[in-house]
């Protein structure tokens, strides 16, 4: 594989095993903490750059009850950094408020991007394009990062060891492991090893979504996808009312909105997926198959997009929302002529779409023109063709029933108007026949 990767870069240097068994070493009170709190919340905590001040304990129960925080950008992975009193806004809450902190820094905050560093001596431009949270992470999970790898396409993977062996693992794989990771444990330690399904939890991510706060959405929602990967599958998931499956459907769909805020595509296409497991054909199918559809527009798979968005009309999705982007992904699969349908459909609303029309007229060009044309003078067609026969019949039918009158007629009082095609002018009248019959005698 070596011809195939421009780089290797040895991370030696950058790596951080044993990080956290320093800083605690090296700080009593942070000892103490761990000892309440557990090694797993503190560890993460650190990594996460949540500074802990103030802790209030029940020493009868043997457990915290309430405790201060502040959150920096930065990790404390030092035990100088561990030192430093807390300064800035103070967050007080308890434990479980501190887990779900945790929990939404770390798995909803998307890891910062760096530029692949000049040097591969470059220890600190090597740290930031890693991720100095992937490099802390790691050996919390018993994991080593030995070598950074990175093609000439810019694909970038890593030697990890671990159990006595070695993996070569894409950086985006390492880092998504890494992240389920932290949701298990944090996880774990909140309802021991269990996760509950509480569908109030999706309300609130739905509310912290609307107000900007992705990370918090994944916070409240992530772990529900390894349980309902599988749930779905048994007979309890099988028998699920419909109201429950849109409840359950919609919330991986807040989730797979707040992984497209945060940059996490490939995480996001998995979560509809799930999705549309759980929404069948239901009330929340149409609104999933679209957003699945917006998602492969999103990543330049046009064609693919085509098959959710018709199944989201098939189901009853606003057409006026679907048919733009139907349209948009016609044209880029060189399917113009299938978009002028979709763009004519929209016209007809009245709801034509601007940047369909600048594809359609981009992609058709003057052969757009020519197709309005002739289908506007096929309108005037069918317009005018018809109206001869229509006039003649009307002629006819006029003189018939003026024939059958053979009564004394009362010419004050009685009219017939005849057609004015008959006249010599060009205009074009509907015969118009109007007759008083208070004149006629009926004997």
């Amino acid at each position: 594989m070596r011809d195939r990767d421009d780089r290797h870069i040895d991370l030696s240097a950058t790596r951080a095993d044993g990080w956290y068994e320093r800083v605690v070493a090296s700080f009593a009170p942070l000892e103490r903490l761990a000892n309440y709190l557990g090694d797993g919340l503190v560890a993460l905590a650190l990594a996460a750059g949540f500074r802990i001040g103030a802790v209030q304990s029940d020493k009868l129960a043997g457990s915290v009850s309430e405790l201060t925080w502040v959150r920096q950008r930065a990790p404390i992975d030092s035990p100088d950094e561990a030192k430093i009193e807390l300064s800035g806004d103070v967050t007080k809450g308890s434990v479980a408020t501190l887990r779900t902190a945790v929990l939404a820094a770390l798995v909803g905050d998307a890891e910062p991007t760096a530029a692949m560093p000049q040097s591969d001596t470059d220890a600190n431009g090597v740290r930031a394009y890693v991720g100095a949270r992937t490099l802390l992470l790691a050996p919390l999970f018993g994991l080593s990062l030995s070598e950074l790898r990175v093609s000439s396409e810019g694909d970038a993977r890593v030697v990890v060891a671990h159990d006595g062996i070695e993996e070569v693992v894409a950086l985006k794989q390492l880092r998504r492991f890494l992240r389920q990771r932290v949701v298990e444990v944090l996880q774990g330690e909140a309802g021991r090893g269990q996760v509950a399904i509480e569908l109030a939890q999706a309300d609130l991510a739905k509310v912290a979504l609307d107000e900007g706060r992705p990370e918090e959405a994944v916070a409240r929602l992530v772990a529900w996808l390894a349980p309902l990967s599988v749930f779905h599958r048994t007979a309890e998931g099988q028998a699920l009312d419909r109201t429950t499956r849109a409840r359950l459907a919609r919330a991986l769909g807040t989730l797979a909105e707040a992984f497209s805020q945060l940059h996490r595509h490939d995480e996001r296409n998995e979560v509809l997926r799930l999705s549309l497991q759980y929404a069948l054909d239901g009330e929340a199918a149409p609104e999933l198959y679209l957003a699945l559809a917006r998602s492969m527009l999103d990543e330049k798979r046009d064609s693919e997009a085509i098959g959710p968005l018709r199944r989201a009309l098939a189901l009853g999705a606003d057409d006026v929302k679907v048919l733009p982007l139907l349209g948009r992904a016609f044209v880029r699969s060189g399917r113009a002529a299938a978009a002028l349908g979709c763009a004519r459909a929209l016209r007809a609303k009245g709801a034509a779409d601007d940047a369909l029309e600048a594809l359609l007229r981009s992609a058709l060009g003057p052969t757009l023109d020519a197709y309005d044309d002739w289908i506007e003078r096929g309108r005037m067609a069918e317009r005018t063709i018809s109206m001869p026969a229509l006039v003649v019949a009307d002629v006819v039918a006029a003189s018939e029933e003026a024939s059958r009158v053979d009564h004394t007629i009362n010419e004050e009082t009685t009219r017939i108007v005849l057609p004015a095609a008959a006249r010599e002018d060009t205009e074009i009248d509907r015969p118009v026949m109007a007759v008083d019959d208070a004149g006629v005698d009926d004997r």
